[in-house]
């Protein structure tokens, strides 16, 4: 079951150009993640700070691992000072 996710935040205020540059770092070694079917990172045009990663994994189990691999090597990000306020992440499914 593919799982799709929609992980939305903010940059801390004037670090957004730095959160870029950090994603474009990290995002090979997440495509290479198995299981990963797809990530990427969008700005949200309406902020300075919005940013959203869009991402498929062949199922949930290979995002758990991901996750605890990011956690466990401490290079989440998204628990970083580059991120300001709530991490969102929403679980989509496809309906037809």
């Amino acid at each position: 079951m593919t799982m799709t996710l929609l992980i939305t935040f903010d940059s801390a205020p004037g670090r957004r150009d730095d959160v870029v540059a950090k994603m474009g770092e990290m995002l090979p070694d997440t495509k290479a993640f198995p299981g990963c079917e797809h990530v990427e990172l969008l700005a949200v045009d309406e902020s300075d700070t919005g940013l959203v990663l869009f991402e498929k994994w062949t199922q949930p189990s290979d995002y758990d691992a991901y996750r605890a691999f990011r956690a466990d090597s401490g290079t989440s990000i998204l628990k970083s000072d580059l991120v300001k306020g709530p991490v969102v992440t929403t679980v989509l499914s496809q309906q037809f």
